[in-house]
């Protein structure tokens, strides 16, 4: 219902439709949130798979070894695999266009020498190292923005497009919460207010942190 232009200005809002009542019409409630959710989500890229630590940063993140519900066990093991996610993509995948742009302007050095040097065995080889680095770079930069925009059809040459970038913000204004009932039925508004009611429920679901006394491992020896 809105364009591009909107959605820059105002990426925070949201349009609620009335009852029409004794109208012909139903009015339109548009609700501008002063201020947007802290923080960015998380998201699953489908290009860390292609990594050789993927694997190995998920078994790590799913081996640790936590008491008390299955559900708070399933959670925290869950947060130790994104956070060893998030290492890895600032690792091998953060600034991705950037390793990109300069991958291929060394390819393009390397070619330059080897029309004068046709027979120079290093710069062969690194020509084919460099190749092989572009494609796996440029791939997974592909990969990131079709998953981003949600347009399996975009090419190379639309990654730069104000069509692209409005689908991008289009999809992230889709995410926003700003409104939700809680089970009690009452409709709370504002991020803030949204945040707590989201706090109280899972609060309520895996129980709040207290306090544990810890084993006394020598008193049990001692009585055994």
């Amino acid at each position: 219902m809105v364009n591009a232009s909107w959605l820059a200005n105002f990426p925070g809002s949201k349009a609620e439709v009335l009852p029409p009542e004794l109208s012909d019409h139903a009015p339109l409630l548009v609700t501008v949130f002063a201020e947007m959710s802290p923080g960015r989500t998380f998201s699953f890229l489908n290009c860390w798979v292609a990594s050789p630590s993927f694997m190995q940063v998920v078994r790590d993140g799913w081996s640790g070894t936590y008491r008390g519900t299955c559900m708070y066990q399933l959670f925290r093991k869950l947060s130790d695999v994104r956070r060893g996610l998030s290492t890895l993509h600032k690792q091998e995948f953060w600034g991705l266009t950037k390793k990109v742009n300069e991958v291929w302007s060394n390819l393009k050095g390397c070619e330059h020498s080897l029309m004068i040097q046709l027979d120079h065995s290093d710069l062969i080889a690194q020509e084919s190292v460099l190749i092989d680095k572009y494609r796996k770079l440029k791939t997974a930069e592909l990969q990131m923005l079709h998953q981003r925009a949600k347009v399996q059809g975009i090419n190379l040459n639309d990654c730069s497009s104000k069509y692209f970038f409005a689908r991008i913000a289009s999809r992230k204004q889709q995410s926003i919460v700003g409104q939700i009932h809680t089970r009690n039925g009452e409709l709370v508004k504002g991020i803030d207010k949204v945040n707590a009611a989201f706090v109280d429920f899972y609060e309520d679901l895996l129980g709040k942190q207290t306090p544990v006394s810890e084993l006394d491992t020598d008193f049990i020896a001692a009585g055994a």
